[in-house]
């Protein structure tokens, strides 16, 4: 005869594995419908670019449509609210990049844990950033560009996406270090800072490879030096900023999370898919003209990489007292 006890550790038992059953069920299943991947930036710029070319290739390997949807503003925090607080089936996912770990410690408060409301999925790679400037400013060197700023005291103006980009950092590195003041302008993406820079509305940035190349072949805009400690993929010949004395590093890196409390095995899908597109000749071809570093990592490093990224930002927001009081 079974009590009341075994009767309800017996219930117990069977709703664990009737949850355990239906989420392999569902796993098994997945993807069903469409997949969004969430981005906080414009159409156009360098990621929304490589989430495309990724999505591609994960949309065929996983036969349904995984569909860029941008959802800009507040330094990439609408489309992580957003994405956190999605049905966590994986089919809402984050394309996050260096912002993801910036704003913690940047923002006073978010509506979103970015170490609990997230599951990392995997990194696609990183994109250096370079100096450029409007073909009509004068500098052709970074030791010219010095003397004009000096020369025009915060007068000259660079473009950066505010306190949780590295366009920011990176300005804000060079000016102390050069003794310079910039008239910096807040963009909430690289395709209208592009286009002011192109335009002559604006006359420096720190910006990608892939996004600078047509316009340096072109003659729109002149690139000065590369914020790297290595020389850059699509610009070897291009001087670094530490070969001019300012040991500046920046760059932009590219990955992908999933909501937390998507089950395992759906995380495990969309890793294995993810690192499969990567793998793929043409994609990793398509990235490189991008002027991508591939730097591929599975889900538990990438998890690590995004632990110590935000340590680091902490860091530096509160060397440099960066906190933004409202969201």
């Amino acid at each position: 005869m079974i009590g009341p006890l075994s009767k309800n550790l017996i219930a117990a038992i069977a709703l664990a594995l009737g949850v355990t059953c239906a989420a392999q069920t569902h796993a098994s299943d997945y993807p069903t419908r469409p997949v969004r991947i969430m981005y906080g930036y414009p159409a156009g710029g360098a990621g929304d670019v490589i989430g495309r070319i990724v999505a591609e290739r994960m949309s065929a390997t996983l036969g349904q449509q995984f569909i860029m949807e941008n959802r800009t503003g507040a330094g990439g925090t609408i489309a992580a609210t957003a994405a956190a607080r999605a049905e966590p089936d994986g089919h809402t996912i984050l394309l996050v990049i260096e912002s993801h770990t910036i704003n913690p410690s940047l923002f006073k408060s978010l509506s979103y844990d970015t170490a609990k409301d997230f599951t990392p999925i995997g990194m696609v790679g990183r994109s250096p950033l370079m100096l450029v400037v409007n073909e009509k400013v004068p500098a052709k060197t970074v030791q010219e560009f010095v003397a004009l700023a000096k020369k025009n005291d915060n007068s000259i103006t660079i473009a950066h996406f505010g306190p949780g980009s590295p366009q920011y950092s990176a300005m804000l590195l060079f000016s102390q270090k050069a003794g310079i003041k910039l008239s910096d302008v807040p963009y909430r993406g690289g395709a209208p800072a592009i286009n002011d820079l192109v335009g002559g509305h604006m006359q420096s940035f720190f910006m990608t490879q892939g996004s600078a190349m047509p316009l340096t072949t072109g003659g729109q805009i002149r690139a000065l030096a590369a914020a790297s400690t290595e020389p850059l993929p699509l610009y070897p010949d291009l001087p670094t900023l530490k070969s001019a004395g300012y040991d500046i590093s920046a760059a932009h890196w590219f990955g992908f999370v999933a909501p937390a409390q998507t089950p395992p095995a759906i995380v495990k899908k969309l890793e294995d898919a993810l690192q499969g597109a990567l793998e793929q000749p043409t994609v990793q071809a398509r990235l490189k003209e991008l002027g991508l570093v591939m730097t591929p990592m599975r889900s538990a490093e990438f998890g690590q990489f995004l632990t110590e990224q935000t340590k680091s930002w902490a860091a530096f927001n509160e060397a440099n007292n960066i906190r933004i009081d409202q969201n």
